[in-house]
């Protein structure tokens, strides 16, 4: 983070918003003397007499492996302070052999402190430091940019980009700094690049003196929106479709996919074979484009999906009525959006991209704004899908935002972990092109359903046990997460007191874990029963707890409600759990899919017809029930409600 008058972007060409890359060594890049000079800096900017902000080893790795995908001929850094993210870029070029730094500063004092360290680390020959305003300097850059980094002043931010935009490269990309700890301060520029052009949010666990989380915003600015070959997948994405026939694709109409995951192989089979009759007669591969004739099966991935971004165009005709399924589920709509359609009385004239089949008046059912483009253009989709978490943009405008897309199929229950996507066919011609998707990782999963944490309050230093109460001699701090030693248990509270709240923590679960969630724990005896109740941790997969009562799974009311079970992440993996508590009600979204959203009040049967007597409590600690496990618990943060 910088507080000068500059500002810091980082830009380049071809570069996906695909998520956090995999940070790998390249040929060149593992220089000693170069490392040893990132290292004596970060020191001075940590260590000093005075803070010096720096973006930090956690995201400065991450923006090197992006520059190292992008090959940059030229990088624009506005915000160099005493050059610890330019020694990282610089250090990428110099690995590939090519390419120049411009990096600006306007102390000219701390700008020389700059020169001397990218001479010492032997790379002054691809950094050209420059004194003055970035406002004013970037405007003189000749162009093409392919890369570039903001990170200074937040006040400086949109008229830095709106300096350079005009140089930019086709396809470039540009990363700024400091999104969530300045998300109000750079709410202008970012309501500019999330409206014109792709962008999206990577948060961080920066561990930061300053700053614990942080953001970076990557913007993809000018992207080339023509057809592309198969085999040109935006980094970091997979092509779905070859643009060349059918292949990975198989015909499946409106079908409960229940149904279908019930079936016998031979069963499937057979049904397979029926379907893509008719599958083959009505779509075909034309120009690079999968074309459908309005009629006949859907059009299927052999693939089934969970977390998910996906990127697709489509042309329709009027009167056409189509869709995305997701998870073998529907529907991002598309559809007429004219009077002429005809479906005006049923949201037609509200535009496409919506969630059509949720609930009437439910977040998602209706898309934000009208984004379609005229009949005979290219229309091009956005989607993004966390558990049930869903966004849409359509045609770079945000249709629908972090919605629960519904469980069409049974209304009771959450969305399907996983599924096909199907594009749909209803009564006209469409044709779809460049059909690119990548599935999100755990990690970067949780980090996007969590968001920034605006409004809460951490309750864990990642340090000790300073703030909480109980055997605490039973846990330890293991990695910056809490950790139930084996063999030993109880639970363990906050010393603060809360009413309505909520909880959003990280929980990691090893072979057979058990733990539990304490819910205005009284700060003595068994939470199950003296506090609202525990939130069930367990590892639902192990063996020797196959036949519990279902009220005894993760994300149960112990004793009292079941949760809904299939949506923890493989054992060993980060979880990411918000639970809301309000009065008697409780709700818990476990990985972006809610799991529990029981009135407390209303329970009558128990487990074993053991009473709960302390589920009227209207306050208490909150808390981890351990039970010999070493279950992992981090980043654990509470907002209060009342």
């Amino acid at each position: 983070m910088r507080l000068t008058l500059c500002l810091a972007s980082v830009i380049f060409v071809g570069a996906a918003i695909a998520g956090k890359p995999s940070v790998q060594a390249a040929p060149g890049v593992n220089d000693p003397n170069v490392q040893g000079v990132i290292q004596e800096v970060e020191k001075e900017c940590l260590e000093g007499p005075r803070y010096i902000y720096t973006i930090g080893h956690v995201k400065a790795k991450w923006l090197a492996e992006l520059v190292r995908q992008a090959k940059p001929r030229l990088v624009v850094e506005c915000g160099t302070a005493i050059g610890y993210s330019g020694l990282w870029i610089a250090r990428e070029l110099k690995a590939a052999g090519k390419g120049k730094l411009i990096t600006i500063e306007i102390n000219p004092t701390i700008a020389k402190r700059a020169e001397a360290n990218f001479h010492k680390a032997g790379l002054a020959q691809f950094v050209a430091v420059k004194v003055g305003d970035a406002r004013k300097l970037v405007k003189e850059i000749e162009g093409p940019i392919d890369f570039a980094f903001i990170d200074c002043n937040a006040p400086n931010y949109l008229p830095v980009f709106k300096g350079m935009e005009k140089n930019l490269a086709p396809g470039a990309t540009v990363v700024a700094d400091n999104v969530g700890v300045s998300a109000r301060q750079l709410g202008d520029y970012l309501k500019l690049v999330r409206s014109k052009y792709r962008s999206r949010t990577e948060w961080f666990d920066a561990n930061l003196p300053w700053a614990k989380r942080d953001a970076m915003e990557v913007t993809i600015v000018k992207e080339p929106r023509g057809k592309r070959d198969g085999n040109d997948s935006p980094p970091g994405f997979t092509a779905i479709f070859n643009g060349k026939d059918l292949t990975g694709w198989y015909g499946l109409g409106h079908f409960d996919p229940r149904k279908l995951w019930a079936m016998s192989p031979e069963q499937r089979a057979k049904k397979r074979e029926a379907d893509m009759a008719g599958f083959k007669a009505h779509w075909r591969v034309e120009n690079g484009e999968l074309v459908n004739d309005g009629g006949g099966p859907y059009a299927a991935t052999e693939k089934e999906f969970g977390d998910i971004e996906l990127l697709l165009d489509y042309k329709t005709v009027a009167k056409a009525d189509s869709g995305i399924y997701l998870r073998a589920t529907p529907q991002v709509q598309i559809w007429d959006y004219t009077k002429e359609g005809g479906k005006w009385n049923i949201g037609a004239d509200k535009g496409s991209g919506g969630l059509w089949n949720n609930s009437p008046g439910t977040p998602g059912k209706d898309p934000l704004v009208l984004a379609d483009k005229p009949f005979g253009q290219w229309n091009h989709f956005r989607i993004l899908q966390l558990g049930s978490r869903t966004t849409v943009y359509l045609n770079d405008k945000l249709v629908v935002s972090n919605a629960i897309m519904e469980n069409y199929w049974d209304r009771t229950k959450p969305l399907f972990p996983k599924g096909p996507i199907q594009l749909q066919t209803h009564g006209g011609e469409i044709r779809w092109r460049n059909i690119y998707l990548r599935e999100i990782p755990s990690d970067e999963a949780n980090r996007l359903l969590r968001g920034n944490d605006e409004g809460f309050e951490s309750v864990f230093n990642d340090k000790d046990f300073e703030g909480w109460a109980g055997p605490i001699q039973n846990y330890q701090v293991k990695n910056g997460a809490i950790a139930c030693k084996k063999n030993k248990g109880g639970t363990i509270y906050t010393k603060g007191e809360y009413s309505d709240f909520v909880v959003r923590l990280e929980i990691k679960l090893p072979p057979g874990g058990n733990n539990g969630l304490a819910i205005r724990y009284s700060g003595a005896g068994d939470t199950a029963y003296k506090g609202v109740c525990e939130l069930q941790v367990l590892d639902n997969t192990a063996a020797g707890y196959a036949k519990l009562d279902p009220r005894q799974f993760h994300g149960s009311a112990y004793g009292m409600v079941a949760a809904h079970r299939g949506y923890l992440r493989p054992v060993g993996e980060w979880n990411y759990q918000e639970v809301t508590v309000i009065g008697s009600t409780i709700k818990v979204e476990l990985n972006g899919t809610v799991i529990l959203d029981t009135d407390l009040s209303k329970v009558s049967q128990y487990m074993h017809n053991s009473a709960h007597p302390g589920k009227n409590r209207t306050s208490g600690h909150f808390g981890f029930a351990g039970h010999s496990d070493p279950v992992m618990f981090r980043n654990i943060a509470i907002k209060r409600l009342k």
